[in-house]
């Protein structure tokens, strides 16, 4: 629970260990009589995977340029067909995670060519 920085996890368990606490926890008593309770509850394995942290790296302008030098299929790609360039630019943004700005500015490319692709 500390990789999450918007728990109240420790704020509950505070709060169970000391009973004047500005943190209502009633709700939760009526569900985990004690903290060993929540803390079990707390650590069981689950499905759910909306409470994860992804985190997005984002590559600089000149990190995606070399990286779109080093592949040839992403050379001249205003001269493809719309179809492979659409594939194409969808493909470098699932990769890299650029903006659509960024993307426009580093493949040369219209904005709305490339909002079109990847929406």
């Amino acid at each position: 629970m500390e990789e999450y920085p918007w728990s109240s996890y420790d704020k509950v368990i505070q709060a169970y260990q000391i009973n004047s606490s500005k943190l209502n926890i009633e709700i939760i008593k009526d569900y985990f009589p004690s903290s060993a309770d929540f803390v079990r509850f707390s650590e069981e394995e689950n499905q759910d995977d909306f409470l994860e942290i992804n985190q997005k790296t984002r590559w600089c302008n000149a990190q995606l340029t070399d990286m779109l030098r080093q592949n040839s299929e992403y050379q001249d790609l205003g001269e493809q067909s719309f179809e492979k360039r659409t594939q194409l630019i969808r493909q470098i943004q699932q990769e890299t995670g650029g903006s659509i700005r960024q993307l426009s500015r580093v493949l040369g490319l219209g904005k709305m060519m490339v909002e079109r692709a990847v929406k």
